[in-house]
């Protein structure tokens, strides 16, 4: 409801932003979709977990891993130098 009060202020601001006419009229639909309560549920899991986290775990397990090892040993190998 408010939105529509606020159209043509949201239209002069995307029309400003892109230099010219580009929007004449906005189209605002409301949409009460309810997904069955498997879709719900398989929805909320994707979300979840995003997809790159998914493929690249076992990537950035074993990287972290050699980081520890690296941290580690660059703890105990050597001495640190001061003023750094």
């Amino acid at each position: 409801m408010e939105l529509q009060h606020l159209e043509p202020q949201v239209l002069e601001r995307i029309n400003g932003f892109l230099g010219y006419g580009a929007v004449r009229h906005l189209r605002l639909v409301q949409d009460m979709t309810v997904l069955p309560k498997h879709q719900r549920q398989a929805a909320a899991e994707e979300a979840a977990t995003p997809p790159a986290e998914a493929e690249n775990a076992d990537a950035l397990r074993t990287a972290l891993a050699r980081l520890k090892q690296a941290v580690e040993k660059g703890a105990t190998g050597r001495s640190r130098r001061k003023g750094r």
